[in-house]
């Protein structure tokens, strides 16, 4: 086999075989993700995962995989929450002891700079994808666009 075919082989992370004229590719690294996007990724598969079809076995999975990566950002992101945040008051009044940042306060900006840092960290999980054609019928326009990381053309 080529070096060159190796190498860049290598640089992506994949395997390849050779077969007559043309080259297998059996791996690909996963995507990159940041702290950031992966946050928004979990936001997206919450709706997804009272469902018991494949649409809800890959939420379940990827949201599993998704929060064991970003679990060290998500702690940070909770605590610069308590730090700059307010109390959250209840209907009744009384606090519930979460507290929240409004954006455009002081205490937004400061989480804003520090949180950033974070934010912006860089991951590869290994995330469970399935094919448009098996999510046709059983996700709404609006769920294909939010978990449109996680579908891929032609078979999973």
């Amino acid at each position: 086999m080529d070096k060159g075919i190796e190498s860049l082989a290598d640089a992506l992370g994949a395997t390849v075989t050779e077969q007559e004229q043309s080259i297998n590719v059996k791996y690909v690294a996963p995507d990159e993700y940041t702290n950031g996007q992966m946050e928004q990724m979990l936001v997206s598969l919450q709706p997804l995962l009272d469902r018991r079809d494949i649409v809800g076995y890959a939420a379940a999975r990827n949201t599993r995989v998704l929060r064991s990566e970003c679990m060290e950002y998500l702690k940070r992101r909770d605590e610069l929450i308590s730090k700059y945040g307010e109390p959250e008051i209840g209907e009744d009044g009384s606090p519930t002891g979460n507290s929240r940042i409004k954006i455009g306060s002081e205490g937004y900006k400061s989480f804003c700079s520090e949180i950033e840092l974070y934010a912006n960290i860089k991951h590869r999980p290994n995330l469970f994808k399935i094919s448009y054609g098996e999510v046709i019928g059983k996700m709404s326009g609006n769920e294909i666009l939010d978990c449109e990381w996680m579908l891929i053309d032609g078979d999973a």
